[in-house]
């Protein structure tokens, strides 16, 4: 029979028999990751990382601050033998600022923290920043067109709800988890696609033309900012 060595067990056991959740005056770090399931109706400023901020006027009311980020980028690339090809770069980017209360329950549970909030929701951000590049071989003609195209700007405000909870391994450190959703007004401005075409030919002889289009049009809209699954790490200390 194997015999199990209880002294890591022994160790360890008070530190999560007595952990205590924030209280007045505690105040809180918190980074997250969206890594629950993500909802989105129209442009969803909450997906990416979190940065959040706690502070503690009760024991169960805080205010918070929220800082997320959305930053990424797909490419896409094919070619033939003759020398042809096309390589495509997506980007969108995205911020929002939420600030807003939260109030815990579960006072009686020694771990656990559960709790929902109120937010105000205001973000800036682009969706569809593409770049095509697209390059033809005819003969002894190279001819290399390349599309940009810059979307307008979309700023957002609203407000957002979340329902979510933390776990105490000790005073100081938790897990958990938070999913919220939103209403937000949006307004997008005019966006901008610019063509520069070079031809160059066996002989080294290179032309260059470019044109631009700027779309007069502003959009406005009212509609879901999105669903947000975070799963966070926090830290809390006293003052």
């Amino acid at each position: 029979m194997k015999k199990i060595s209880l002294l890591p067990i022994i160790i360890l056991l008070p530190v999560v028999l007595f952990a205590q959740k924030p209280v007045s005056g505690d105040m809180g770090v918190t980074f997250g990751i969206n890594g629950l399931s993500t909802v989105n109706l129209t442009t969803n400023f909450g997906s990416g990382s979190t940065l959040l901020f706690r502070y503690y006027l009760k024991d169960d009311l805080a205010v918070r601050a929220r800082l997320n980020l959305t930053i990424n980028s797909a490419t896409t690339e094919q070619s033939d033998t003759s020398g042809n090809s096309q390589k495509d770069v997506l980007k969108n980017n995205a911020f929002s600022l939420n600030l807003g209360v939260q109030k815990d329950f579960g006072t009686g549970l020694k771990h656990l923290e559960p709790y929902i909030t109120a937010e105000l929701v205001i973000g800036s951000g682009k969706s569809g920043i593409d770049e095509n590049t697209t390059v033809t071989k005819k003969g002894n003609v190279t001819t290399t067109e390349v599309v940009k195209t810059d979307p307008g700007n979309t700023f957002s405000f609203g407000i957002q709800s979340n329902a979510g909870f933390n776990y105490f391994f000790t005073d100081h450190f938790a897990v958990g988890a938070e999913f919220g959703y939103g209403l937000a007004f949006t307004s997008t401005g005019s966006g901008k696609t610019t063509t520069t075409t070079t031809v160059t030919t066996s002989s080294s002889s290179t032309t260059t033309s470019s044109s631009e289009s700027t779309p007069k049009y502003h959009t406005f809209g009212l509609g879901g900012l999105g669903g947000q699954g975070l799963i966070m790490v926090s830290y809390f200390f006293g003052k």
